[in-house]
């Protein structure tokens, strides 16, 4: 499946699909492209021709699957992209040879599919809103403030240090939102291991983040004074909602940690 959706990323729409509709599009097109390879492959007139061109598109891949899962990201086998669209293009010429009306219904599809990537990819910007995050600690942010993230990527935390411009310190804390992979034990621990919290703090939630969890969990070590969504419209993972609380400690929460690494002034920008 994971090869399929390789054909579309490199033919036509390399971004996640937002809808069910979509989804089942981009498959229907994705079976279709591998119906092309096979024509290309046992039509008696491409063989000789093909065999190279194949093998050099799909022997270095095997190759790098087999070596680590991890290089098969699209970026790495961008290189065989060639190779795989003159094999699309002799499966096409012989669709043409064999039933015109087939070859053209292909054409017209893959003209659409190569359309909607075009336009999404000129009209659409996918990123999120870091600037508006940023703006909000800036405004309301008071003397003593701490800012945590609990985002998981030392370069999504890079992206509030270049907006943000105050002088409260931000600290990278994986694990403080409970999540589908975040249980509510490992996020108790780490607020146990949390630093000192001299007056207010700023917590960032990211991907999965679990609401109803967070608030039974944080009620026992911290006073919810706000509570805020951010995320770019046209950002194509829709649910993937960055979540900014302002929380002020409980007396009781005074425990110290010597593993906290401070990213401020560390971080480069993106």
């Amino acid at each position: 499946m994971d090869v399929l959706r390789k054909l579309k990323n490199f033919t036509a729409f390399p971004f996640p699909s937002t809808s069910k509709l979509s989804s089942l599009f981009y498959q229907s097109y994705s079976l279709l492209l591998a119906g092309l390879i096979g024509i290309a492959i046992i039509h008696k007139n491409h063989k000789p021709r093909l065999c190279w061109i194949a093998a050099w598109a799909f022997i270095p891949s095997v190759m790098i699957f087999l070596v680590s899962k991890r290089l098969w990201i699209d970026r790495y086998i961008l290189f065989l992209s060639p190779y795989i669209l003159i094999i699309l293009t002799a499966g096409l010429m012989g669709l043409w040879r064999w039933k015109r009306s087939l070859a053209i219904a292909v054409a017209i599809i893959y003209t659409i599919t190569v359309s909607t990537g075009l336009v999404r990819y000129y009209t659409v910007q996918d990123r999120q809103d870091w600037r508006s995050v940023a703006q909000t600690i800036s405004i309301n942010e008071k003397p003593g403030d701490t800012i945590f993230l609990s985002i998981g990527s030392q370069k999504m935390t890079s992206a509030l240090d270049h907006y943000y411009s105050g002088d409260a310190p931000i600290y990278s804390r994986s694990k403080l939102c409970p999540s589908d992979r975040v249980k509510k034990p490992v996020v108790e621990q780490a607020l146990n291991n949390l630093p000192p919290i001299p007056s207010r703090l700023w917590l960032l939630c990211g991907t999965g983040f679990d609401e109803q969890k967070f608030r039974t969990v944080f009620k026992e070590h911290f006073n919810l004074e706000r509570h805020e969504e951010f995320t770019n419209e046209n950002f194509y993972r829709q649910n993937d909602l960055m979540h900014l609380f302002l929380i002020i400690p409980n007396s009781a929460n005074s425990t110290d940690s010597r593993n906290s690494t401070d990213i401020k002034n560390k971080s480069t920008s993106v």
